[in-house]
């Protein structure tokens, strides 16, 4: 899914996740961001994340599961 919006102070927001596999094997992505423009201090800033997992089950039904991530937050003054 996507979900984007515009708010007041100049605000753009933008999140999306994909998600794609099956019962065995699957994958999905995710991220986002939220930044703002405002005439007083401390009004301007940013925040972005981006995330990752997968996860294997094998013959026995064992699940192997990996996950990993960024994420940087900016304040403006």
């Amino acid at each position: 899914y996507v979900k984007l919006g515009y708010g007041n102070y100049q605000t753009p927001y933008f999140t999306g996740v994909v998600s794609l596999g099956n019962e065995q094997k699957s994958a999905r992505i995710e991220g986002s961001y939220i930044g703002s423009k405002g005439n007083l201090s401390h009004q301007q800033y940013s925040k972005w994340n981006i995330r990752g997992s997968g996860i294997y089950t094998n013959k026995d039904n064992t699940k192997f599961s990996v996950q990993s991530g960024i994420e940087q937050f900016s304040t403006y003054t």
